[in-house]
């Protein structure tokens, strides 16, 4: 009897308080050639934007905002990867931007900060679903820390670029 009253409250889906919201793209390897690398904040905590292009794509590739992409380098002959929002708006094709803050005695924030122009990083994306359920049916408040802030960065270009009628609000905390 316990057991049949315990398979039935398993089989039993837990109703959630909110609608997650559908993933429309697939992730896919590519190839990421970098075209700029710029500070943003020269002091610490040091903060860069990374800008890149895809090789054998005509733009950048579909995402939704929220998503990130996970980027591949190679560290004492191993492959690793390093998770990283996309930080530009999906409507922005001529490239895309990752903010990222350099980790003291990390390697990925490190390496990436010193990039050339023209390196090609392989990358795997859009990943996650930490996305917009679209349309806003109401007004929406951002809270976010530091690089934190990336995801909420291309939600709002992709708010403002297709001319949703809500109230926006970001909250953006910072240590110093």
């Amino acid at each position: 009897m316990m057991q049949q009253e315990a398979a039935k409250k398993l089989s039993q889906a837990p109703k959630t308080a909110f609608q997650e919201p559908p993933l429309k793209f697939r992730a896919a390897r590519y190839t990421a050639i970098v075209k700029e690398v710029f500070d943003i904040t020269p002091t610490y905590p040091e903060t860069y934007v990374i800008r890149f292009t895809f090789e054998n794509l005509p733009q950048v590739f579909d995402y939704q905002p929220g998503q990130f992409i996970s980027v591949f380098a190679e560290k004492d002959g191993k492959s690793i990867s390093r998770p990283y929002s996309v930080a530009s708006p999906p409507e922005s094709k001529e490239h895309m931007e990752l903010a990222i803050k350099v980790v003291e005695g990390g390697f990925m924030s490190n390496y990436l900060h010193r990039v050339a122009p023209g390196t090609k990083l392989r990358v795997i994306g859009p990943l996650g679903r930490f996305i917009l359920l679209e349309p806003p049916e109401r007004d929406i408040m951002f809270v976010a820390t530091g690089t934190g802030v990336a995801p909420f960065v291309a939600m709002l270009g992709h708010i403002f670029s297709m001319n949703y009628d809500v109230e926006l609000h970001l909250v953006f905390g910072v240590r110093y």
